[in-house]
């Protein structure tokens, strides 16, 4: 399992791209107003990534994924 943190303007953790093995992709990301804790947000991550749901995934996070996995 790989996993890539996100970060904002002021470099604090705000989220997270898993991929899995197989190619599955999960992310996870904080409201703005919370604070993210990364191991509840590589878990929710993985979750989402083990069901194969596609949700409605920010471009951002698709580009991400395809750059961890070389599939630009």
């Amino acid at each position: 399992m790989r996993v890539k943190l996100l970060k904002d303007k002021r470099n604090q953790p705000i989220g997270c791209v898993v991929v899995l093995s197989g190619g599955q992709m999960g992310w996870s990301l904080c409201n703005k107003k919370d604070f993210f804790v990364e191991s509840l947000g590589i878990e929710i991550a993985a979750g989402r990534a083990l069901c194969g749901t596609r949700m409605d995934t920010p471009n951002k996070l698709e580009r991400l994924y395809r750059k961890m996995t070389g599939k630009l």
